[in-house]
């Protein structure tokens, strides 16, 4: 009896270990996609290796989008579903009974091995899926979507696997929030840019050291310089200095 716990217990030691691995493989890939501000590129990116690892067949993240009573979980990536269920379950709606016991607070996974819901346990079949885990993307303020992964072998995923899957949940979900908050800086940017190009009046930003930091368009074009980027990094006095061959009517840099 003491052997056989204890090859039990070195069994999920191991294990264990391996996930560990496994999900710190997943963080670097996860970081590494980031860099493209994707989001559904890194969805797709994790959830395929993620899949893989698992030795799973499926694989499916969906998002929540709209507000209230009228959101619903929108599919961003799949590993293993065919075009046609990907197409008629594209969109579910907030209000069927496993979403809202998908995204329940008080339940961080659910696993469908024995499953008794006649609607989830039709999907199943006709996906060939025997047994699957549904996990919730926890946000900030509110759940993000959900993550599944499913066997078209039956199995039972392990207490490891599952607990692992909710460790790459809340990675994920952090991984969503940091790219949104990237590509809103991204667009407030090309907002401020399109603003200091549409002024007419010539405008540079220097910094401390007095080098070009920004120049507007009608800059550019007062000095001749286009594009307006290519005074970036040049001292302001080089650049306002009028030179002996300058346009008619180019005025002394105190004049600006």
């Amino acid at each position: 009896g003491v052997a056989l716990a204890v090859i039990v217990l070195e069994v999920a030691r191991t294990r264990t270990e391996e996930l560990n691995d496994k999900l710190h493989r997943l963080t670097l890939i996860t970081a590494a996609s980031t860099q493209t501000f994707d989001v559904d590129e890194i969805l797709a990116v994790v959830l395929r290796h993620l899949v893989e690892c698992l030795g799973a067949s499926h694989g499916l993240v969906r998002l929540l989008v709209g507000e209230g009573d009228a959101r619903e979980l929108v599919v961003r990536a799949s590993v293993g579903f065919s075009p046609a269920f990907s197409d008629r379950y594209a969109r579910v709606s907030i209000n069927e009974p496993w979403v809202r016991r998908a995204l329940d607070p008080a339940t961080p996974y659910l696993v469908y091995d024995t499953e008794h819901d006649p609607h989830v346990r039709r999907r199943m079949e006709a996906e060939g899926i025997a047994a699957m885990v549904l996990v919730r993307l926890p946000g900030k303020d509110a759940p993000l979507g959900v993550l599944c992964v499913g066997s078209n072998a039956p199995r039972r995923f392990h207490t490891e696997e599952v607990h692992f899957l909710v460790n790459v949940a809340n990675l994920l979900g952090l991984t969503i929030q940091n790219v949104s908050l990237f590509e809103q800086a991204a667009h407030a940017e090309r907002q401020w840019m399109y603003t200091f190009d549409s002024i007419e009046d010539p405008i540079l930003v220097h910094d401390p050291q007095f080098r070009v930091l920004r120049a507007n368009l009608a800059l550019g074009q007062r000095l001749g310089a286009i594009p307006a980027d290519s005074l970036v990094g040049r001292l302001v006095a080089e650049v306002l200095q009028p030179h002996a061959d300058s346009p008619p009517g180019r005025r002394r840099p105190d004049e600006y």
